[in-house]
């Protein structure tokens, strides 16, 4: 391993070290604090993922505090693997700085990938269909499918749980989709 190469990855490990700090603090504030910290800090890349957006206003908040306390954040150096094709769909990363890869689509900020770990159950974990790379520094918020189910089983939310079983069936479908796709495509190259 460069020295160089070393020097860099702590260097920009700085960001995760005060993202770290931020997630400490947001513990210690009230509830109604710890709801309009993470509203401000986290709210532009949640409603971008819609099964976690209930309709209704007080669902929505609650639930954003608790995904934000459960988040952890991790950094990844250019040209790592984030995750691999085949691996178990155990987390979800949601992009606050840097650059990942996955199908040809690149990710920047406020983006999301591995939403497919919603799809497995414990006893049949889903599994991941594509790898993600990084492409330069990445710093990412990581949010385990444990946790999900966590909030979800402590918690009051029941339209969140109905957009997640919806997002679920339409990753299935979407998955049978491809693979009767895939499959008439190489029995036609035969």
């Amino acid at each position: 391993v460069c020295w160089r190469m070393l020097r860099e990855y702590f260097t920009h490990c700085k960001q995760i070290f005060r993202m770290k700090y931020f997630h400490d603090v947001l513990e210690n504030m009230s509830p109604t604090l710890q709801g309009e910290v993470a509203k401000h800090s986290h709210g532009s890349w949640l409603y971008e993922i819609k099964f976690f957006c209930a309709s209704q206003d007080d669902e929505r908040d609650r639930y954003l505090v608790q995904v934000a306390l459960s988040l952890e954040p991790s950094a990844y150096a250019p040209n790592e693997m984030v995750y691999r094709e085949g691996d178990l769909a155990e987390s979800m990363y949601i992009v606050q700085k840097g650059l990942a890869s996955n199908l040809g689509r690149v990710m920047s900020s406020g983006t999301f990938f591995g939403e497919d770990m919603i799809a497995g159950s414990d006893e049949n974990p889903s599994r991941r269909t594509s790898d993600v790379r990084s492409l330069t520094f990445l710093d990412v918020y990581e949010f385990s499918r444990e946790n999900l189910y966590e909030i979800l089983e402590n918690g009051d939310f029941d339209e969140t749980e109905k957009l997640i079983r919806r997002q679920v069936i339409s990753i299935a479908l979407k998955r049978k989709f491809m693979e009767a796709s895939f499959g008439k495509f190489c029995s036609s190259k035969t």
